[in-house]
C-alpha cells in the first residue's frame, strides 16, 4: 500500500539515531505498531544511558535497562533491553 508503515518508520528513525561505538544490537522484537525492543550489549551502564540519550535526541521515546539474569557477557559488559517508540 501507500505510505510508510510504522515498522519502516521506526527502523529508519532508529538507524538514523543509533549511536556508533560501544552499543551493539543483538536482537529486535517488534510487538506493537510503532514500538519495539532492542536487545543490546554494552560495556557498562554509562554506555547504555548514552545509547538511550542518543535515541531520544533522534526523536524516539527510549528507555533502557539491564536484562535480569543475563548481565554478564563474555566480554564483561552487560546485556540490556532498550524499549523504543516514535515520538515525532
Amino acid at each position: 500500500g501507500s505510505g510508510v508503515r510504522p515498522f519502516t518508520r521506526l527502523m529508519a528513525q532508529t538507524s538514523g539515531a543509533w549511536p556508533t561505538g560501544q552499543a551493539q544490537m543483538t536482537r529486535i522484537d517488534y510487538d506493537d505498531p510503532g514500538a519495539m525492543t532492542l536487545g543490546v550489549t554494552v560495556p557498562d551502564d554509562a554506555a547504555l544511558q548514552a545509547a538511550v540519550a542518543a535515541l531520544r535526541a533522534g526523536g524516539l521515546e527510549a528507555a533502557g535497562e539491564p536484562v535480569a539474569g543475563l548481565n554478564q557477557t563474555q566480554t564483561g559488559g552487560i546485556n540490556a533491553d532498550i524499549r523504543l517508540g516514535a515520538t515525532r
